[in-house]
């Protein structure tokens, strides 16, 4: 049985181990939001994440340049930054 989800939050700040691709493939998010300090010591997130959502066709919103927030009609989720 698949999991489904608008939005989907990437586990440990986009680390290299929080998301793999048979997880993003049950889920199947239209956006992946990734919460990460900007410049921070650890390089999150990582390349890999970004290659596999990029794989997958998810759009990325994440914290680096600030809040992210998404609002929804009832049927449709969006973005609103």
């Amino acid at each position: 049985k698949r999991l489904e989800s608008d939005v989907l939050k990437l586990g440990h700040h986009g680390s290299r181990t929080s998301t793999s691709e048979l997880f993003l493939g049950f889920v199947s998010p239209d956006y992946a939001v990734i919460s990460a300090g900007k410049d921070n010591s650890y390089g999150h997130p990582h390349e890999e994440v970004l290659e596999k959502i990029a794989a997958f066709g998810i759009q990325k919103k994440d914290t680096l340049s600030g809040m992210v927030s998404f609002q929804s009609d009832g049927t449709t989720v969006f973005a609103t930054n």
